[in-house]
């Protein structure tokens, strides 16, 4: 599943390696599972207030939108490190 940014102040741009998507555990009825797709799933990280520098990102099963009657159980990588800079 992608992950979107949001809010990352003007001044600011994301370098260096971070991932781009995430694997979800989801649990559900069977039939909703199977028609389930990652274009269904969108996990949006909200980057107001951030600093230039190193920040961690923490994702939660509640920060996943996902359709009525799925359950996000999990999450990998549940955390991962975004590196800001000023752009030039």
């Amino acid at each position: 599943m992608r992950v979107e940014f949001r809010n990352l102040s003007p001044q600011l741009e994301i370098a260096g390696d971070f991932p781009t998507q995430v694997r979800l555990h989801v649990r559900g009825k069977a039939s909703l599972l199977r028609r389930l797709t990652a274009s269904d799933l969108g996990v949006t990280v909200d980057l107001s207030g951030a600093r230039p520098g190193e920040t961690l990102v923490r994702l939660a099963p509640e920060m996943i939108e996902a359709p009525y009657g799925a359950t996000v159980v999990s999450i990998s990588p549940a955390e991962f490190r975004l590196s800001l800079v000023p752009k030039k």
